[in-house]
């Protein structure tokens, strides 16, 4: 798993700093995480890693350490 990648994308969906991004950061601490941001933040996802995420994993993604576990979880199965 590329986790420099992920913190990437994650870093440039959300217009915030890569060095910003930790396993806290939350949808509540980010002004920028709003349903819009939320979709591309899916379809990047899925672009870019190439997986396909369920809709309960795309409704719990709140944090940067759920869209990791996700993240990681496909790109095993």
């Amino acid at each position: 798993m590329d986790f420099e990648k992920l913190k990437e994308l994650f870093a440039d969906t959300f217009d915030i700093d890569e060095d910003d991004v930790t396993d806290e950061t939350s949808k509540d601490s980010l002004a920028s995480w709003d349903s819009l941001n939320h979709l591309r933040l899916v379809t990047a996802l899925e672009q870019d890693f190439e997986i396909a995420l369920t809709m309960e994993e795309i409704n719990s993604m709140t944090t940067y350490a759920k869209v990791s576990e996700y993240v990681s979880h496909r790109l095993k199965s």
